[in-house]
């Protein structure tokens, strides 16, 4: 860590950096500080891990409600893999409501948005866990 000086007259903003010395003349002669700059605790990897996932599985659902609302034909590759991709993750909401899932009419999935709701609740609980013991006080 560089130790950076701050001359009399001359201010900074003190967010990331701690004051390790600090010289004072009376009458406002000679001011000088020096401040060290510190670093914020990295996020942990495994947070990472958890908002990569979070918003991979986010934007399947996604394109899934995009394309069932568009009322895409499940025949198409691309379509079927977005639909058996999403499936096990939207699958425990489909009962939510009684209504029969037809593939190749245009509806609005409202369990997929009720499931990416409750998955990105998950992820942020799961970081939260993760981020405790991490704070520090600068």
């Amino acid at each position: 860590m560089r130790p950076i000086i701050i001359k009399a007259g001359e201010t900074a903003d003190m967010k990331g950096f701690k004051m390790i010395e600090e010289n004072n003349v009376a009458d406002g002669v000679v001011t000088k500080s020096v401040v060290e700059e510190t670093k914020l605790p990295p996020r942990s990897a495994a947070i990472q891990v958890v908002y990569i996932l979070f918003s991979i599985l986010a934007a399947i659902i996604i394109l899934r409600v995009i394309l069932v609302g568009a009322g895409a034909n499940p025949a198409n590759g691309f379509v079927d893999f977005i639909y058996n991709i999403s499936e096990p993750f939207v699958k425990p909401f489909l009962t939510m409501f009684d209504r029969e899932i037809i593939y190749k009419v245009g509806r609005f999935e409202y369990e997929s948005i009720i499931a990416l709701i409750v998955y990105g609740i998950v992820a942020a609980i799961i970081a939260s866990i993760l981020r405790i013991g991490r704070r520090t006080n600068v």
